[in-house]
């Protein structure tokens, strides 16, 4: 009787390993969704659980955007049998973000803009894990205006449980007397709004691009640009500097700090109003401040720390990530270590080669102390080194925290593919971790997260929970006639693939197993790579987990080898490989056309 409960145990549970969505494949991913028109925007936000909201924008035949929802458990299977549709109220996309985030019971909490009334205004939805509209059907009501353009909505958890929409408040015709604003509520558990109309920061000045977290001590920091002018030049050879401003503020609204905070003490060169900073919390009441500058004549990234006081910690305007005044360093993001007090910073590299007339990219990192010292060298680290070519870029890092210690980079790769007579632009997305030193944790030192000949773009990466970090991406296709949402898992040991089929913790990844083409119609090639002497054993199943036959089995030695797989008469659908060597089983989705 014993013996047959661990068969029929394995029986009912071996379906669950081999239907897990999540692909071992680069050039598979899992499809959210393939159409016609545009799906873009992707945002990511994962639960304690592993489980994860997607969301995204899609227009099929105009430019109503919808915004559409999915969830999906930790080893890739689909939560909810549709999408769900959160909105389908016509939207201003294209100059404007949104945000999602989850609440302590696992909520989808979901803030945009949209056009509903007749005028661009922001509301709130409440997704709970099985699809049900919290906050009612069509969200609540953040703004009421008729006359003002409120866009790029962000939404935080407050220490207690509840919630603060930011945004950008726009006049239509921003060279009138009225000025840009930023705009807070606060918005109850049940969804009532908790500051009246709203809290304003306004002045004579233009407020705008802002950004905001939640402190430890019951507060909301606020930071953003402030400018005399708002856009480029308006007069000829004039240039017009903005500046980097911060306030807290607690709960009822009311700011903590006597005044607003002018962040730097350089001039920052307006770039095209797109030089919104970017916040991370100290966990002690304070926060970190990151932003692009021009100043002087350079584009770089510049850091200040603010304590809970809103006094400026480190010396100077802002440290520069890196002394390269010769190169531009752009798009950074930042990570904070509470147990080492210890900041990790990535960002993109770029350097012009006169001599070769080439252009340089690379992907760059820095670590500073608690006292703002450069502790990776004035340079900064080269986690992917300068690639000096006509045809690839590296571009729009996403830093992400590991362990207490590391972190992990993800990135894109961006190049020229000519296969006469048609040229291709090919981007590829990447993932490495990094240590404390700025060295490589990873045997491969970093993992092609996706290897589509899709035009890929609008990256997005969810915090990390059960060992792993979801990974969502638009892309483009038949000459940009179809669009989609990829996913894709990344382990913390830099593999993709479900959890559940996962080696054991401690043991060595031994083997490297893949099959191409992914789709196929008659023959494929399984490849994979022995780190070791084992014995193996490959074997097909069907898409129930039942077993079809044995494709190859004995003794292997060290290296790389290769099997043709001939589908036979097998009808079309998803089909299992199975995997086993001395130390570890792998499963392979196949898909036969």
């Amino acid at each position: 009787m014993k013996n047959w409960k661990i068969i029929f145990s394995t029986l009912i549970l071996f379906p669950l390993s081999v239907m897990s969505q999540w692909s071992h494949d680069p050039a598979v991913n899992t499809n959210l969704i393939d159409t016609t028109g545009w799906n873009i925007l992707p945002k990511v936000a994962t639960c304690a659980n592993g489980d994860s909201y997607i969301s995204w924008f899609s227009a099929i035949g105009d430019f109503n955007f919808h915004v559409l929802m999915q969830k999906y458990d930790k080893n890739g299977y689909r939560k909810w049998t549709n999408d769900l549709v959160v909105s389908a109220n016509p939207t201003m996309t294209w100059v404007s973000d949104y945000n999602m985030i989850v609440d302590d019971e696992g909520n989808a909490v979901l803030v945009n803009q949209d056009l509903r009334s007749g005028s661009n205004n922001v509301y709130a939805w409440k997704i709970s894990p099985a699809g049900e509209f919290l906050w009612g059907d069509n969200g609540i009501t953040i703004t009421q205006d008729t006359n003002m353009l409120n866009l790029s909505p962000k939404v935080v958890k407050t220490p207690v449980g509840d919630f603060v929409v930011m945004w950008d408040k726009y006049p239509p015709d921003t060279t009138g007397p009225v000025k840009p604003v930023i705009g807070l509520q606060r918005i109850s558990k049940n969804g009532d709004l908790l500051w009246g109309n709203g809290v304003f920061i306004s002045d004579t000045m233009y407020n705008y691009l802002a950004d905001i977290l939640a402190t430890e001590d019951t507060s909301i920091i606020v930071a953003w640009d402030k400018s005399q002018y708002y856009g480029k030049d308006t007069t000829f050879g004039v240039r017009h500097y903005l500046h980097i401003y911060a306030q807290k503020y607690d709960m009822n609204g009311n700011p903590v700090w006597p005044g607003i905070i002018q962040v730097d003490t350089g001039n920052n060169l307006e770039v095209e109003n797109y030089i919104r900073p970017y916040l991370e919390n100290d966990k002690n009441g304070g926060v970190f401040i990151l932003w692009k500058s021009l100043y002087p004549f350079s584009v770089t990234e510049l850091i200040q720390h603010l304590d809970a006081n809103g006094n400026a910690i480190w010396p100077g305007y802002g440290r520069e990530v890196s002394d390269l005044t010769d190169n531009s360093h752009s798009d950074g993001g930042m990570v904070y270590m509470p147990a080492t007090g210890e900041l990790y910073v990535a960002w993109a590299e770029y350097h012009y080669d006169a001599a070769n007339l080439s252009d340089c990219w690379g992907i760059y990192g820095q670590k500073f102390s608690a006292q703002g010292e450069r502790l990776w060298g004035d340079a900064g680290k080269a986690i992917i080194p300068l690639n000096c070519s006509p045809d690839t870029v590296y571009l729009l890092p996403v830093v992400k925290k590991a362990a207490a210690n590391d972190i992990a980079v993800f990135y894109q790769k961006e190049f020229l593919q000519i296969n006469y007579p048609d040229t291709a632009i090919i981007n590829q997305i990447y993932a490495t971790r990094v240590n404390s030193q700025g060295n490589y944790v990873w045997n491969n030192q970093v993992t092609l997260v996706s290897n589509s000949t899709f035009d890929e773009e609008y990256v997005c990466v969810g915090d990390s929970s059960q060992n792993q970090w979801i990974v969502s991406w638009s892309y483009w296709r038949d000459n940009n006639t179809r669009s989609g949402i990829s996913a894709q898992n990344v382990s913390m040991d830099g593999r993709l693939g479900p959890l559940a089929v996962q080696e054991p913790a401690g043991l060595m990844n031994d083997a490297d197993f893949s099959i191409y083409p992914n789709p196929f119609q008659q023959f494929a090639t399984i490849r994979y790579q022995l780190a070791e002497p084992s014995n193996i054993s490959i074997s097909l199943y069907d898409s129930r987990g039942l077993f079809i036959k044995r494709i190859s089995k004995g003794n292997e030695s060290c290296g790389e080898h290769f099997i043709i797989f001939n589908r036979n008469d097998y009808s079309p659908g998803m089909y299992m490989l199975k995997m086993e060597t001395n130390r570890t089983i792998f499963y392979l989705k196949i898909i036969l056309l």
